[in-house]
Parts: structure tokens; C-alpha cells; sequence
């Protein structure tokens, strides 16, 4: 009997081992299990705050672009009432002025393919169009005498 109580008792200690590297082995793995949930949540706060950024430089942008629209309305309201508010100006007609006599007033004029190093030189883009009304000419189209 001593013989068969022997070996129930190994049979018992064999099975506490086995539970035990069982539970060593369930214990580890729960570890692992946290060190991951561990590294999502910290990635997961990463992309929040990357989030958190990125809208507010989106509604920086939103807000910058709406103060732009604004300058750009008022920008085209004050060339309006100046385009509006001055007559076309003609180069036959120059009123005499009491400041400039008629050779400085010549000088001020350009003539159509002479450079005047004070204003820039119309430039040819577009396939050759004259681009005078937008470089040097306040946004008038100067159109060339022809004789």
C-alpha cells in the first residue's frame, strides 16, 4: 500500500508542476496581452494629438483663407471706385501741368518699344499677346498708335 500511496503522490506532484508551469505560462501571456495594450494606447495618444494638431492648423488655414477673401473683396472694391472714379486718361490731350514743362512730361511718356529704366518692359507670354495691362500701366490695355 505504501507502494500505490507513492506513486498517487508523484502522480499528484506531476500534475501541481504541470498546473504550475501551466499558470506560469497564462501569467506571461497576460503580460505580453499588457505590454501590446500598453503600446496601442500610447500610440493611440500619438494619433490624438496628431489629430488635435492637424485641426487646429485646419482651422488656422480656414481662418487665414477667410481674412484673405475679405482683403481680396476690399482690395477689388477700392480698384473698382478708383477705375470708376478716373477718366481714361488720352496721350493727345495732356492737360498742361504747372509743374512739369512739355520736355519732362515727354520724358515721362514711354514710347511704344523704348526702355525707360524706371518701369518695366511690357513682357510677350501667352503665345506673343502684349501683356502691357498688367506690368507697369496701372491695369489699363495701352494700345499702339497706328499711322
Amino acid at each position: 500500500m505504501e507502494d500505490s500511496a507513492r506513486r498517487h503522490e508523484a502522480r499528484w506532484d506531476e500534475a501541481a508542476r504541470r498546473e504550475d508551469a501551466r499558470w506560469d505560462e497564462v501569467s506571461e501571456n497576460f503580460d505580453l496581452l499588457f505590454s501590446r495594450v500598453e503600446v496601442i494606447d500610447a500610440n493611440q495618444h500619438r494619433l490624438e494629438a496628431q489629430m488635435n494638431l492637424g485641426n487646429k492648423v485646419m482651422e488656422q488655414i480656414l481662418k487665414d483663407q477667410q481674412l484673405l477673401a475679405k482683403q481680396i473683396e476690399i482690395t477689388g472694391q477700392a480698384v473698382a471706385r478708383l477705375t470708376l472714379d478716373r477718366p481714361p486718361p488720352h496721350e493727345d490731350d495732356d492737360p498742361p501741368s504747372p509743374t512739369l514743362s512739355h520736355a519732362s512730361r515727354h520724358h515721362l511718356r514711354r514710347p511704344t518699344g523704348q526702355s525707360n529704366p524706371g518701369i518695366p518692359l511690357p513682357s510677350r507670354q501667352s503665345g506673343g499677346r502684349n501683356q502691357r495691362h498688367t506690368e507697369g500701366f496701372g491695369g489699363r490695355h495701352v494700345v499702339p498708335k497706328l499711322s
